[in-house]
């Protein structure tokens, strides 16, 4: 017998050459939020600066909640929504928020001490997983997905699946006064050279991305899961290209906080930071705990300080 040319060989040829043409269009049915910041009207028409400086807490969590692939989620989801209301912040991005149910568990928590608008960044098949909580109102949010992130075939990964991304919430803290706030989850560099090279892609993105999309007088505040620690390509890219300052005293780790002056003249200053941690108890059996994620979450208090006032004119006596 000729194996192959059978109807149900043909037939199961054809399925798996359509399913090989559909693949990598399956990253592209969730859309992300619109790219196109120059349409804000926060560019036709520049905000003032702050009249005053003001003190927020923000959070960054990589909160691992994903589907098949993290366990005991509901326990973990209502361990972590509690630890975020000890620590109150002002802002929360999250991380690896895949499960909407389970991020919902999260934001009914966060409105209880008045953290009330919160928004995502659909893309990819599964999404991006990243989530911005804010005691403020949100004006405007935009999304930028990066160009490279990974391979169809990466499984254990799936960065490509989700179609990761940097995600802006612009946020009015007070009337006509904006402060945006960048959440992003790069490439985790577990692959080698391929994956180093994305990632570094990823941060000359987010960088271009994060310069050209606020608007003048507007300050900014840059969080996220950058998988990559201090002292390598990415990093310095960061520090000595970008110059942006970390708000973080700790000098490990793959999650940050930066800060950056649009146009220069807003100062930032940390005044408190916190390591969000714990565990929560599974099942009925004494002793049976789990970490609330595979990352700590991390708070920082940061305050701000307009730009000052330029000197009065001087007036010419006769």
């Amino acid at each position: 017998m000729r194996v192959g040319h059978g109807p149900i060989w043909r037939l199961a040829i054809w399925a798996m050459t359509g399913l090989l043409a559909i693949l990598p269009a399956c990253s592209l049915l969730r859309f992300g939020r619109s790219s196109d910041y120059a349409a804000s009207e926060f560019f036709q028409k520049p905000p003032a600066a702050w009249s005053t400086a003001r003190t927020l807490r923000v959070v960054t969590w990589n909160i691992k909640d994903l589907y098949w692939l993290s366990s005991n989620r509901a326990e973990r989801m209502a361990g972590i929504a509690a630890a975020l209301v000890a620590a109150r912040p002002d802002v929360v991005c999250l991380q690896e928020g895949l499960v909407a149910g389970d991020v919902a568990i999260v934001a009914n928590a966060l409105r209880g001490i008045g953290i009330e608008h919160a928004i995502d960044y659909p893309s990819g098949t599964v999404g991006s997983g990243l989530w911005t909580l804010s005691r403020f109102p949100i004006r405007e949010a935009f999304f930028r997905r990066y160009s490279k992130n990974g391979a169809m075939l990466d499984t254990a990964g799936g960065d490509w699946w989700a179609g990761k991304g940097v995600g802006l919430a612009r946020l009015e803290v007070a009337p006509g006064e904006l402060l945006d706030i960048y959440n992003t989850h790069m490439i985790c560099n577990l692959g080698g050279a391929e994956l180093r090279a994305h990632r570094l892609v990823q941060v000359r993105e987010y960088t271009s991305f994060a310069t050209s999309a606020t608007p003048p007088n507007v300050p900014s505040l840059l969080l996220g899961d950058f998988n990559c620690g201090y002292g390598g390509r990415d990093s310095d890219h960061l520090h000595d290209v970008m110059r942006w300052e970390p708000m973080l005293q700790r000098r490990w780790g793959y999650d940050h906080v930066f800060a950056r002056s649009s146009g220069g003249g807003y100062r930032f200053t940390p005044v408190e930071e916190l390591t969000i941690r714990g565990e929560v108890r599974i099942g009925d059996e004494p002793g049976t705990k789990v970490a609330l994620s595979d990352h700590d979450g991390l708070l920082v208090e940061v305050a701000i300080a307009p730009p000052p006032l330029p000197p009065p004119p001087r007036v010419r006596l006769p």
